[in-house]
């Protein structure tokens, strides 16, 4: 299996880091797109600084943004009480 390969153990722990691959499957966009907002400066959030080359952000950093954009439209909708 290759390292890009997405698992069931890809899970994304909004408490902790979120990877490249794990961020892609996320928003449903291909990593080309996202390396190149984060180059471009216009990527939402930006990514920690690591110990290496690979691409992450900060849990609570992404969460906090996806909870602003409010919902999806494939989300489900949320029953009024």
């Amino acid at each position: 299996m290759s390292s890009d390969t997405v698992t069931d153990d890809d899970a994304i722990d909004f408490d902790g880091v979120i990877m490249l691959r794990q961020l892609c499957r996320l928003l449903k966009t291909g990593d080309d797109v996202i390396r190149l907002r984060v180059r471009e400066g216009t990527f939402p959030v930006p990514p920690l600084r690591g110990v290496d080359s690979r691409l992450r952000w900060w849990g609570p950093a992404v969460k906090k943004w996806l909870d602003a954009q409010g919902p999806t439209p494939d989300a489900p909708a949320k029953e009024e009480p």
